[in-house]
């Protein structure tokens, strides 16, 4: 975490010394929206599209193209419950996972004169720690097991800003890509990344 926070202060130096101007600009965004896994053991435990809230901040200087952007997304899943009763054995588990995707990047928006519409687009890295639980019965046995991992990845993003009055409030609509692999306790890889769409308003 704490080369994450360095990280976030060089980017913010070095935009600032291209661009020239001591105006400094922060953009905040709030929004929600779904993320399609690419993974197929995601897909089967927690379907196959998934819901998610965050913010962002986006920071640099005045009328300069080039801005950093650190996001916090959130996703809490609950699985498909796992029930199949037999003549020797009665199962019912289910599964709830909690995650935090860090994504930092950096973003070039297309500025125009009369700037009603903004596009921007971006590429970044992704930490995302995450907590996941099993519990329920065996039998007559209530079992209860968790575990925890850190996905490390990337992402790239495109999107547009609609401001409403001037730069200090609008909305914005976004699509991304990201490849998050989590190494698994059986040695497996597990992708968290997908195709991600969202969209809130920006101030």
């Amino acid at each position: 975490m704490k080369v994450f926070r360095k990280t976030l202060i060089i980017m913010n130096v070095v935009i600032i010394c291209l661009s020239g101007r001591a105006e400094g600009l922060v953009i905040s965004k709030l929004g929600i929206g779904v993320q399609f896994p690419t993974d197929n053991i995601i897909k089967e435990v927690y379907g196959s599209s998934i819901f998610m809230f965050g913010g962002s901040l986006e920071f640099g200087t005045q009328n300069f193209p080039l801005m950093g952007e650190f996001q916090l997304i959130l996703t809490y899943l609950t699985g498909t419950p796992i029930t199949f009763p037999t003549e020797d054995l009665y199962v019912d588990l289910r599964s709830e996972l909690f995650g935090v995707d860090l994504k930092l990047g950096v973003i070039y928006k297309v500025l125009q004169e009369v700037q009603r519409v903004t596009p921007y687009f971006g590429v970044g890295i992704d930490i995302f720690p995450l907590f996941e639980s099993i519990s329920g019965y065996v039998d007559s046995y209530y079992v209860s097991e968790s575990a925890s991992a850190t996905g490390k990845g990337f992402h790239i993003l495109a999107g547009i800003d609609l401001p409403i009055r001037e730069k200090t409030f609008g909305f914005f609509a976004e699509m991304s890509y990201s490849y998050i692999p989590v190494e698994t306790e059986y040695g497996t890889s597990t992708d968290l990344g997908g195709l991600a769409i969202r969209g809130g308003f920006f101030f």
